[in-house]
């Protein structure tokens, strides 16, 4: 009998063991495994967007400034004459300080010419050669001709610079007849765009390549032109395949083949027509996680051997000691799990929101670092956190996340999760940026509600990403908004504003001969116009008011005034300052036509408003320029 006991009791207390132990080490494995993905696709998704705005800036300005060059009435004019000027070393030279002046102001490794007649090379040093299209070297300049596009790229040795592999920018430069009479355009050196990739390989840990949609690596960090097909590795024979089977440029994949583990995001570069591949590899880390589950198995066995013999004995001398000694080792398993899981997180608290109490010594340990008694309220927790940490700003949506009562609607909505970004003060009254993730659960031994807070430090890639963001909302050459940005802005504060506030209106604004100063000036002076003009009607408005770039030489800027009289005032002053602004001494002096639309009278959406302002404007240019037309009104300033 006491056998059979013994025994049935070694049986009960070794299945729970192990399933216990079984059940935990599963879901901890299956929740590193999703903290690890999660970690990992965040982070690649990350450096991938950074490196986007990075190359595409590259590429998209090269391939700006060579289309400016390519429509330059100077080089089709040069391209026309050229033949009569052959032997006029005063001809060359103007060509010559032409392409030195764009390599100066853009720091280019080249810029070059090409004559479709004479085959003549001009670069910033000069005539470099003359083009022989039997070459092979030499192909890409007639197919170019041939194929018609406007713009292409290619990658290949600089003989001006010392046969350094380069990007090249080929522009087509096309007479009136729309012929094509010459190749203009600009290079960079390779090492440019790979010291980038290197920088984000380093600061993210991971691997990333430009190719092409066949496979072929163009650029990587390790080497250039070496035609490497990727797709013919193990590890991204999975890019092709989501590629074909989503048929999509962009596409995001866990992969696993020959041992290797890993998540790559791959996007496409309209600018240079090439695939960016982001590969985070997680194989080693995916290895300890799975080193740490089988040790934990093993572990789980021997220990559930020694319990056998321990309980057995004490079932002999010690019956009434059963319960103790278990609770005892739970209690142990609880620590080490708990020491595990704070090895991911800055703190985890519990609370019971049912009872209002702490559970846990880890959460009673964090009161105390508030300077509040062990048996304080989850809301007076929260109350002290709000009053002496989180930023005002984010005050509201922090208690709107985590107050008992979103808490319940969370839990009757099966909702289990909560989650907010926040800026933290610290000891040092310096905000950081953290996010706190509850976990809400229903605790099934007295029905009672749950909340187990985790708090991350995400101040390193919150900055990364809010930097980000502002720079693509930002025009490179005026730092004002682009045009995306002011038409989603002006939008949102056409929704958002109060008639009552006073009277919205938009102004837009575009230079007075602009074309006739960049030809005359040169298109690095037009650049500074350009500036010059953003700074001052950029001076001229509230820090409230939205001021935009969204063309050339076209701005546009919504204001809040008054009354008619007090728009119509400030309308005669921009012109005004704008007159007694000049460019380049005396003898240039800036003017502006301006449109003017007023909210909601001549419109309701940014659309409405863009056109009517445009009409505006037009009519402006016809009443001799330098000065302003409101929308229906038959008098000009």
């Amino acid at each position: 009998m006491h056998k059979n006991y013994a025994f049935r009791t070694n049986f009960f207390i070794c299945l729970i063991i192990v399933i216990g132990f079984s059940v935990t080490s599963v879901i901890s494995y299956r929740s590193n495994m999703d903290t690890l993905k999660k970690e990992a696709e965040s982070v690649t998704r990350l450096a991938s967007e950074g490196m986007m705005y990075q190359i595409d800036a590259i590429f998209a300005q090269s391939i700006h400034v060579s289309q400016t060059m390519a429509h330059d009435s100077f080089l089709i004019n040069f391209l026309s004459q050229e033949k009569e000027n052959l032997k006029n070393p005063a001809y060359t030279q103007n060509i010559k300080e032409y392409l030195s002046a764009y390599k100066k102001k853009y720091n280019y490794d080249s810029v070059f010419l090409v004559s479709a007649q004479t085959d003549r090379y001009y670069n910033f040093a000069g005539v470099d050669r003359i083009i022989d299209h039997t070459l092979p070297a030499n192909k890409w300049a007639r197919e170019f001709i041939l194929s018609n596009r406007e713009f292409s790229l290619n990658i290949d040795n600089d003989k001006a610079a010392h046969d350094t592999i380069t990007v090249f920018v080929n522009c087509s430069v096309r007479n009136r007849d729309n012929e094509t009479v010459g190749i203009v355009g600009v290079g960079f050196r390779v090492n440019t765009v790979q010291a980038m990739l290197t920088k984000y390989e380093q600061q993210f840990a991971v691997q990333t390549y430009l190719m092409d949609e066949g496979g072929t690596v163009q650029i990587s960090s390790a080497g250039h032109g070496a035609k490497s097909d990727a797709f013919a590795q193990q590890t991204f024979a999975a890019v092709k395949n989501s590629l074909k089977k989503n048929n999509s440029d962009n596409s995001d994949i866990w992969y696993s083949s020959n041992g290797a583990d890993g998540y790559a995001v791959i996007r496409h570069l309209p600018a240079p027509n090439m695939y960016l591949v982001t590969d985070k590899n997680t194989s080693e880390i995916i290895k300890q996680i799975r080193t740490k589950y089988y040790t934990g198995a093993v572990i789980v066995f021997f220990t559930t051997l020694i319990v056998i013999i321990i309980v057995t004995t004490i079932i002999r001398r010690y019956k009434n000691k059963i319960v103790s000694i278990t609770i005892s080792e739970e209690l142990k398993y609880h620590t080490i799990l708990q020491n595990a899981t704070s090895q991911i997180y800055d703190s985890i608290i519990e609370f019971d929101i049912t009872n209002n109490i702490a559970c846990g010594e880890g959460t009673k340990k964090f009161l105390q670092q508030l300077n509040l008694k062990p048996g304080t309220s989850y809301s007076a927790m929260l109350q002290t956190i709000v009053s002496k940490h989180i930023h005002p700003d984010h005050a509201a949506q922090f208690m709107a996340t985590f107050s008992p009562d979103a808490v319940r609607t969370a839990l009757e909505e099966n909702r289990n999760k909560l989650s907010c970004d926040f800026l933290y003060a610290t000891h040092k009254n310096n905000y950081v940026w953290y996010r706190e993730t509850g976990y809400v659960l229903r605790w099934a031994e007295n029905d009672s509600i749950h909340i187990v807070i985790c708090r991350q430090n995400i101040d390193k890639e919150k900055k990364l990403e809010l930097s980000l963001q502002e720079m693509a909302q930002k025009d490179g050459l005026t730092g004002l908004y682009n045009k995306m940005t002011t038409h989603d802005l002006i939008e949102k504060r056409l929704a958002e504003h109060e008639c009552d506030r006073g009277l919205l209106a938009m102004i837009m604004l575009d230079i007075d001969n602009f074309k006739e100063l960049n030809d005359s000036l040169g298109h690095v002076a037009g650049d500074r116009i350009i500036q010059e003009f953003a700074q001052n009607i950029r001076a001229g408005f509230a820090q409230d008011d939205l001021v935009g770039r969204v063309g050339g030489d076209e701005f546009v800027v919504l204001t809040l005034q008054q009354d008619d009289a007090a728009l119509r005032q400030k309308a005669e002053e921009l012109c005004r300052s704008i007159r007694n602004t000049s460019f380049g001494g005396e003898a240039h002096h800036l003017a502006a036509s301006m449109g003017v639309v007023v909210f909601p009278r001549h419109g309701k959406t940014f659309g409405d408003l863009y056109a009517k302002a445009d009409a505006a404007l037009y009519r402006a240019k016809q009443n001799g320029k330098n000065t302003f037309v409101i929308f229906d009104s038959t008098r000009a300033a």
